[in-house]
């Protein structure tokens, strides 16, 4: 086979152009396959010559395991755009994660509880407003999840999630006693709901209360008219 090298790019950029030991120039298009081609060429060469041989794999592992792009730079020793190219599908895959659990309910204290109802529950005892809440994730081993939900300041919400079972418990004593205290609104007493204090008048259980609460009022029939066509 003969080996050519690299001179230059044509006048128009469209072509390579290679010559061979003998002098003889080639031209070679350029095109998306061929970039393609060579881009995954050279990440192959990045990772062989990295410190320690550290693969794609290796690099998404790190990711998995809750490592920023930073620190998996500044652990390995590769450029952070280079880490970036393998984090990026895997960072997808977390929050793929993050929204799947968040469709889910969880059973306590006798019911179903949807995950956001607790994540709401949550964020009122934190007195920050859910959308400001910073949402992670990572692998704690082959089939399951640990998501945490935080502000900048502090610990909000922690779930476990198994994948292979679709079903979540909490990861911390907070949010046990989270869902220990998320009971059924008792509608009985005076027929007034008994509302947690933290719940307002727009919180979804108490809207659901209110609801409740009026569809158990007795619907009171209207009283006879005198009917002009009756018969007496």
């Amino acid at each position: 086979m003969r080996e050519l090298q690299f001179e230059r790019l044509s006048d128009d950029g469209a072509h390579m152009v290679l010559i061979d030991s003998r002098g003889v120039q080639y031209t070679l298009p350029v095109d998306e396959e061929l970039a393609a081609s060579v881009r995954r060429g050279l990440q192959r060469t990045a990772v062989r010559s990295a410190p320690g041989n550290i693969t794609p794999r290796d690099i998404q592992a790190l990711i998995r395991q809750g490592h920023g792009i930073e620190d998996v730079a500044a652990r390995t020793g590769l450029a952070e755009d280079f880490v970036q190219r393998f984090a990026e599908p895997v960072m997808a895959e977390m929050d793929f994660v993050i929204q799947r659990a968040r469709r889910l309910s969880i059973y306590a204290a006798g019911q179903q509880i949807p995950v956001d109802d607790l994540v709401d529950r949550a964020a009122r005892r934190a007195d920050v407003p859910v959308e400001e809440l910073m949402w992670s994730c990572r692998k704690t081993d082959d089939s399951a999840w640990r998501i945490d939900a935080s502000t900048t300041t502090q610990d909000v919400l922690s779930l476990i999630f198994r994948v292979s079972e679709g079903t979540l418990t909490p990861a911390d004593a907070a949010t046990a006693e989270l869902l220990k205290a998320n009971r059924v609104v008792d509608l009985t007493q005076g027929g007034q709901p008994a509302l947690p204090r933290h719940w307002d008048a727009q919180h979804p259980a108490a809207k659901a209360a209110a609801r409740s609460a009026q569809a158990a009022v007795d619907v009171v029939q209207p009283a006879l008219t005198d009917d002009p066509s009756r018969i007496f």
